[in-house]
């Protein structure tokens, strides 16, 4: 599995596609991608972009872990590495926003995902 795979089973749900043909041809990208993206391949930077925006997730952040995925050794390690400061980045954006301090809003990471609590 990929990181475009995971992200794109987010999108779908989000945008209410029956299924996985019509999400695909929906973001402009052949069908048989789909295959491709569960054998662990990932989408180009646009396609990745466009579902990561429309779930309000860090674009950046999906686009370095795909380059993680795709690259060995170090450069998988430092991939990885910017990906982790991509996610803490859009959390910043979240405290500097002044989100934080009001009723049932916090900033937490975990990998890419930045989550204001509503709890």
């Amino acid at each position: 599995m990929s990181a475009t795979w995971t992200l794109f089973q987010r999108w779908m749900v989000l945008k209410n596609f029956p299924s996985e043909r019509q999400a695909v041809l929906a973001l402009g990208a052949h069908p048989s991608s789909v295959t491709w993206w569960k054998k662990g391949q990932n989408a180009g930077a646009d396609v990745i972009e466009r579902m990561a925006e429309d779930l309000g997730e860090n674009p950046a952040a999906w686009a370095a872990l795909a380059m993680k995925e795709q690259s060995k050794g170090e450069t998988a390690r430092a991939w990885a590495r910017i990906a982790r400061q991509l996610g803490a980045a859009a959390c910043l954006i979240i405290v500097m926003g002044n989100v934080v301090g009001r009723d049932g809003f916090e900033p937490s990471t975990s990998g890419l995902k930045v989550r204001c609590s509503t709890d």
